[in-house]
């Protein structure tokens, strides 16, 4: 009986979620033919929200308008230019830094390159994980759909 609860539950999960998916895929595709406007639309977005950091004002972000602006005013940079930023944050608290957004934690690279590094990690990079899991499990149902197989979410032991 438990057993049938339980493909009842991962049944009824993974169909949900794949709805979600299916969505987010549909959006993906759509936005996909207008890919730069929206970049430019989300880069301009993000910039005007943080212009008030410290790195917001050491490159002027309250004149960026355009991408083009934003290649005029901001550098190009690399991991080493962030360091101190990220070490006033891992160290001190510092906050409103590099982004109006709280970090949360730091996580480390494998140090595959050299030293590990440390990224900071805001509540806002989970979405896109997430909405990227949902079209992983609609494309995974779609997949098994086709192949005519049952597809139940695995409950493992650890």
């Amino acid at each position: 009986m438990i057993d049938i609860l339980q493909r009842i539950i991962s049944y009824s999960v993974l169909n949900c979620v794949s709805l979600i998916g299916k969505k987010q895929y549909n959006n993906y595709k759509k936005n996909s033919k207008v890919a730069d406007k929206i970049s430019e639309k989300k880069l301009i977005k993000v910039i005007k929200k943080n212009q008030n950091t410290e790195l917001g004002r050491k490159y002027s972000f309250f004149n960026i308008k355009s991408i083009k602006d934003y290649q005029e005013k901001v550098p190009f940079t690399t991991y080493e230019d962030y360091i101190e930023y990220i070490e006033r944050t891992a160290n001190n608290g510092e906050q409103n830094l590099i982004t109006t957004d709280k970090i949360c934690y730091f996580a480390a690279t494998s140090g595959t390159t050299g030293n590990y590094k440390k990224i900071p990690i805001v509540k806002k990079s989970f979405i896109p994980f997430l909405k990227n899991g949902t079209i992983f499990v609609y494309n995974l149902k779609k997949e098994m759909k086709k192949k005519k197989k049952d597809c139940y979410m695995v409950k493992y032991k650890i």
